[in-house]
Formats: C-alpha cells, sequence, structure tokens
C-alpha cells in the first residue's frame, strides 16, 4: 500500500512531540473520516520483561464535539509521518464540549 508507514518506521515519541497540535486524518476501516489533533505526547516507563527497541509512550488525540468513534483500529494520516494503522482507545469526553480524547500506545 503506497504511502503507508512499516511497522518499524512508526514515529518516534520525539517525532510526535513535534507534531503537537496537528492534525491527523482518521479513516476507519470502515465508516467515514475524522480529524484528530494531538494534545499531548507522554513517555511510558519499560516493562521490567520489556525487550523493546525503543523507548514506550502514549500519544493524545482530541476528536471533535459530538463526534466519536469506537475502540478500534484506524488508518490515520499525517503530513510528515504518511499513513498508520493504530489502535485507539477512547479515554475520556470533555463534560462541556463533548469532545472525545483517544489515546495510541507505542510499546
Amino acid at each position: 500500500m503506497s504511502g503507508t508507514r512499516p511497522l518499524l518506521s512508526l514515529p518516534s515519541s520525539q517525532d510526535a512531540c513535534a507534531a503537537i497540535g496537528d492534525v491527523f486524518l482518521v479513516g476507519g476501516i470502515v465508516g467515514p473520516a475524522h480529524e484528530l489533533t494531538l494534545e499531548e505526547v507522554r513517555a511510558e516507563r519499560p516493562r521490567a520483561t520489556s525487550t523493546a527497541w525503543r523507548m514506550p509512550y502514549s500519544m493524545y488525540l482530541r476528536g471533535a464535539a459530538g463526534a466519536s468513534l469506537p475502540q478500534g483500529l484506524y488508518w490515520l494520516s499525517h503530513p510528515s509521518f504518511g499513513r498508520m494503522c493504530l489502535f485507539l482507545v477512547p479515554r475520556s469526553r470533555e463534560p462541556v464540549t463533548g469532545a472525545v480524547r483517544y489515546e495510541a500506545v507505542f510499546d
């Protein structure tokens, strides 16, 4: 698939930090496209049994008010990162606007 990043070339936490505030276009395997804004990148402590070749981290993205995606696999597109298939988990909903915050874990 042209423009799709291989698993081992997913963005590093430093790459992701440089994209805070950027918009990611999200197209579900089935369904309409949505826009998510990268709000935060949080480094995670590696597990004692981890054999990861890089430091794990999470990206937190905010969706538009009123739009909600269920937990699952989605194609995310970004100008610098290209197209990536990531597992998104809804973590919270803002009480005033109704915007949903999602987490994508890179471990």
